[in-house]
C-alpha cells in the first residue's frame, strides 16, 4: 500500500513516511446525488513505522502437545523440514518414545475453511492407539549398524534404511548422559529392557527376521492430502496402528529427507518425462496386481526389474545420466518406485506444488 501511494506522489517510501508523520487528515464520505461530500472524522498520525515484511500465517490452535496453523501452500514443506530439524535437535535423545507427527492439508483458495479444519483434525489421529501393556503403538525395528565415532552422538542405522543421530551427552556437552538416550531392546515386547545406545547390540544379518533382538520404537510420521474436493477430507482416517488404507501412508518422518534427496535426481528429467515414468510404473502395477492392497508388487522381482529398467531408460540429460547416480541412490530410487513412495512424492511436487 505504501509503495502505491509513493508511486502516485512520485516520492520515495521514506519521504512519504516523513510527510505522513505527525500530520492531521480529514476522512471524508464521498458525495452522492443531491448531497456534497462530508467529513466523518479527523485522524492524526502520531508515527510511521516501516516493516520489512510480515509472517503470512494464521495460528488456529497451539498447545504443548499439538498445533494447527494456516500457512501458504508453497511454504508448507519448508515449515515441515524446519519443525523436523528443531524436533531432532531438542528431542533427539527420546525420539524413540516421544514421536512427532506432522500433517499437511493442501486446498484451493476457495475451499471452505471448515473442510480444511476437518481434514486437519483427522490428521491428529495419525498416532494411532497406544497401550504400554501390550505394546500397541510400538514397532519392532532391527539395528543394522551403529557408528560411535562422532563425538557427542551415536549414529544408529536400522534395517529399514532410517538413520538416527542420537545425542549422548548432557547439556554441558561434556558429561555423558546416562538417563535419556535409552531404547527398549528385546526379542519380545514382554521381555524388553531399556538400554543406553552404547549397549545396543547390532543384529547379525544372518539372523531370521522373526528371531533375535529387536528395538522397540514409536515412529514419527508425516502425511499430506490435497483437498481437490471437500469430500476428500473423509479419505483421511487412520487405523489403530496409525496407517491409512493407501499403501505406505503416512510416511516415516525420516523419509522426508530421503525422498527429497531422491526427488533432486528426478528433477533432472523434464516434466513430461517424470509424468511418463510415474504413469508407466503405476499403470503396470495396476495391470499386473490390480489394486495391490496386500503389496504383492513389492515382493515381485519381475516388477522390481521393470521399475529399474523404466528409470534407467528415461531420457536423462547429458552429464546426469542414470549411471552417474551412485549405486546406493539408484537402489533407493528403484525401491521408492516399487513401494509407491515415488508416486506419492511426485503428486506432492508436481500436482500439488505445481513444480
Amino acid at each position: 500500500m505504501a509503495s502505491y501511494f509513493a508511486a502516485r506522489l512520485q516520492v520515495s517510501e521514506h519521504e512519504l513516511a516523513d510527510r505522513l508523520s505527525k500530520r492531521t487528515f480529514n476522512v471524508l464520505e464521498t458525495s452522492e446525488f443531491g448531497r456534497a461530500k462530508r467529513m466523518l472524522l479527523k485522524v492524526r498520525i502520531k508515527r510511521v513505522e516501516s516493516f520489512d515484511g510480515y509472517c503470512p500465517t494464521i495460528p488456529i490452535l497451539a498447545e504443548s502437545s499439538l498445533c494447527m496453523i494456516l500457512v501458504p501452500a508453497n511454504k508448507g514443506l519448508a515449515l515441515v523440514r524446519a519443525v523436523k530439524c528443531e524436533y531432532e535437535r531438542q528431542m533427539g535423545k527420546v525420539r524413540d518414545r516421544l514421536p512427532l507427527h506432522l500433517g499437511l492439508v493442501y486446498a484451493p483458495r476457495r475451499t471452505p475453511i471448515r473442510a480444511v479444519l476437518d481434514a486437519g483434525r483427522a490428521m491428529l489421529n495419525m498416532a494411532g492407539s497406544f497401550d504400554m501393556a501390550v505394546g500397541t503403538g510400538w514397532e519392532d525395528w532391527r539395528l543394522a549398524a551403529k557408528d560411535p565415532s562422532n563425538p557427542g552422538k551415536h549414529e544408529l542405522i536400522f534395517n529399514n534404511g532410517i538413520a538416527w543421530q542420537m545425542p549422548i551427552v548432557a547439556g554441558d556437552c561434556s558429561t555423558s548422559d546416562k538417563w535419556y538416550p535409552r531404547i527398549f531392546e528385546g526379542d519380545a515386547w514382554t521381555s524388553r529392557k531399556g538400554k543406553l545406545t552404547d549397549g545396543l547390540q547390532v543384529r547379525d544379518p544372518k539372523t531370521p527376521s522373526n528371531k533375535g533382538l529387536k528395538l522397540w520404537v514409536r515412529p514419527s510420521r508425516f502425511d499430506f492430502e490435497f483437498l481437490d474436493t471437500t469430500a476428500r477430507r473423509f479419505d483421511i482416517h487412520y487405523d489403530a496402528n496409525g496407517q491409512r488404507p493407501r499403501r505406505k501412508r503416512p510416511f516415516y518422518l525420516e523419509d522426508l529427507d530421503r525422498l527429497e534427496r531422491l526427488w533432486e535426481y528426478m528433477k533432472c528429467l523434464t516434466s513430461s518425462q517424470r509424468h511418463q515414468v510415474i504413469h508407466t510404473i503405476e499403470a503396470t502395477r495396476e495391470t499386473w496386481f490390480g489394486q495391490d492392497a496386500d503389496g504383492q508388487s513389492e515382493a515381485d522381482e519381475v516388477f522390481r526389474q521393470f521399475v529399474a529398467d523404466t528409470l534407467a531408460g528415461a531420457a536423462w540429460p547429458k552429464g546426469q545420466g542414470w549411471n552417474v547416480i551412485s549405486e546406493d541412490d539408484r537402489k533407493r530410487l528403484v525401491e521408492a518406485g516399487v513401494s509407491g513412495k515415488l508416486t506419492d512424492w511426485a503428486e506432492l511436487h508436481m500436482k500439488i506444488m505445481k513444480e
